[in-house]
């Protein structure tokens, strides 16, 4: 974004102590008066503030550190106390509780959308009891038995059993048809629990209560799913103690079976991208980038502000354009005859002819077109063209040499329980236990969510436009792990086996769309075997 010579500068005063503050601030209060004081302090405040907002690090430091520990912590602490006791036998509780950074990223968004000079008290314990989970739970009983060389006892154990959780992005029942019996030694003893068995789960997507915490606190009429994926993903970072985004693509880059993700890329403007590319012969993949980095691809994003020939400036949009860089190169993007720099197509086609101007200018030098683009930051350059890169591997060809890969962990061609073409099947089912992770056969994004409640006979599934050009539909998930405009790698976890929506048991339901076309469906298992 240009301009970024603020941030730096915020930071470096920060660093000075707040002695030599003092000092400077009395020196300009006996020269200029107050006025031009509270003009400076603000500046400053709002400089660092949100400096540390935009690159999602409050200190302004590239890794998690003591500072960032220490801001974190009222956010923590706020929800620690709406998290309810793990009282289950089998604590499936752990992994349903409300997490830091999604109250952290509403309330930072909030603070981002505030538009006026001045930043409004933290909403982190409003937040927090907004979107705090709700357990049900129902009685049943353990039967403990140990057998010694000197006798058995057996005691029965009252115990309580997890059977509903209502989060922040839908509910999860659970079903336990069954009993299981667990042994193991102990010294010379053997024990034997008899207990409940979790033999399903059924989750229904829903993210009423999400978005209703981020329009009430981040001051929005409506929320957009692209409003949702930016604090989902901002929040992921923070989760993980890592907000910089060097972290994020560390950790994404084609690692096999993690369920974190690089980014959310709204899938309509992955066309707007394309054709600003094309019109404006600059690298699609660079364009996608710096939209990432500089407003996490919120057409409506509004920088925070600086300081320019005494006055006070904001880049504003998708690319965040300046705008003295919009009066010079604004372009109408999708025609309409009207150009508004948070028209998604107008700012991306803007932000094409201007780094096309740079790349002429710089004699096709990138890092010397995004250190202007950035306003001299080279870690912006390093992330960006890093970014670049992740997008160029991931949607270029597939991941895998072999060109696909088989799409259900642990399993093989021997789990196969019915054909494409038996009996009309359109797809091919393999089974596998409940909750066995599915995985991305070939590259692609994420193109459609369907809960159960609306794809009726898949139940939960997920259709993934791969990088070659086909779709793949997935259905009687157990859960979604991904989420619509996700760009995913070859190997990533997508989903969970399960058995919602038509299904006799668990396994998946795989189906291979031809260029796209839901109408042209072809067997899936010639194409992941590469015949």
């Amino acid at each position: 974004m240009d301009g970024r010579w603020l941030y730096n500068q915020a930071s470096a005063l920060k660093k000075a102590g707040q002695r030599l503050i003092r000092k400077i601030l009395v020196w300009i209060l006996a020269t200029f008066g107050p006025i031009l004081l509270l003009f400076i302090m603000v500046s400053i405040i709002f400089g660092t503030f949100f400096g540390g907002i935009s690159t999602g690090d409050y200190d302004a430091d590239s890794s998690y550190n003591a500072q960032d520990e220490n801001y974190a912590k009222p956010y923590k602490e706020e929800t620690d106390k709406v998290n309810p006791p793990i009282i289950s036998f089998n604590e499936l509780e752990r992994s349903y509780l409300l997490q830091w950074g999604l109250v952290y990223g509403i309330d930072t968004t909030g603070v981002n959308r505030n538009l006026e000079l001045k930043i409004r008290k933290s909403h982190a314990k409003n937040i927090a009891e907004d979107l705090a989970p709700h357990f049900s739970y129902e009685d049943d009983t353990k039967t403990v038995t140990i057998s010694c060389p000197d006798g058995t006892s057996t005691e029965v154990i009252p115990i309580k059993k997890l059977m509903k959780v209502d989060t922040y992005d839908g509910i999860t029942t659970f079903r336990y048809d069954e009993r299981e019996k667990v042994t193991f030694k102990s010294g010379e003893c053997t024990v034997t629990i008899d207990q409940p068995k979790l033999t399903g789960m059924n989750y229904k997507q829903d993210f009423t209560r999400l978005d209703k915490a981020i329009k009430e606190y981040t001051n929005r009429k409506e929320v957009t799913e692209d409003d949702r994926s930016w604090v989902l993903q901002f929040a992921k970072g923070l989760d993980e103690k890592q907000e910089n985004l060097d972290w994020l693509l560390e950790k994404r880059l084609f690692t096999p079976y993690l369920t974190g993700y690089i980014g959310e890329v709204p899938t309509y403007l992955i066309p707007i991208f394309q054709s600003a590319a094309k019109k404006y012969n600059v690298p699609f993949e660079l364009l996608m980038a710096i939209a990432k980095q500089e407003s996490t691809f919120n057409p409506e994003a509004v920088g925070p502000p600086f300081q320019e020939n005494g006055q006070i400036i904001r880049c504003l949009g998708l690319m965040q354009i300046h705008p003295n860089t919009w009066a010079k190169f604004k372009v109408d993007g999708d025609g309409d005859g009207q150009i508004n720099i948070f028209d998604a197509a107008d700012n991306a086609f803007t932000g094409a002819h201007y780094l096309r101007y740079l790349i002429d200018e710089y004699h096709g030098d990138l890092h010397k077109v995004l250190y202007q683009y950035s306003g001299g930051s080279e870690t912006y350059v390093n992330n960006v063209l890093g970014m670049a890169d992740t997008f160029k591997k991931l949607l270029s060809a597939p991941a895998s040499s072999s060109g696909y890969l088989w799409p259900v962990q642990g399993t093989s061609v021997h789990d196969i329980t019915q054909y494409f073409g038996e009996n009309g099947h359109r797809g091919l089912d393999i089974g596998a236990p409940e909750g066995t992770p599915i995985l991305a056969p070939v590259s692609g994004v994420i193109k459609t969510i369907w809960t159960a409640a609306q794809d009726v006979n898949g139940g939960n599934s997920i259709v993934l436009h791969g990088v070659d050009g086909n779709d793949w539909y997935f259905a009687h998930l157990s859960a979604h792990k991904v989420h619509v405009g996700e760009i995913v790698g070859q190997g990533m976890i997508i989903g969970l086996v399960g058995q919602t929506g038509h299904a006799t048991g668990p396994h998946l339901h795989l189906e291979f769309w031809a260029n796209g076309n839901i109408n042209d469906r072809r067997d899936p298992l010639p194409v992941l075997l590469g015949k």
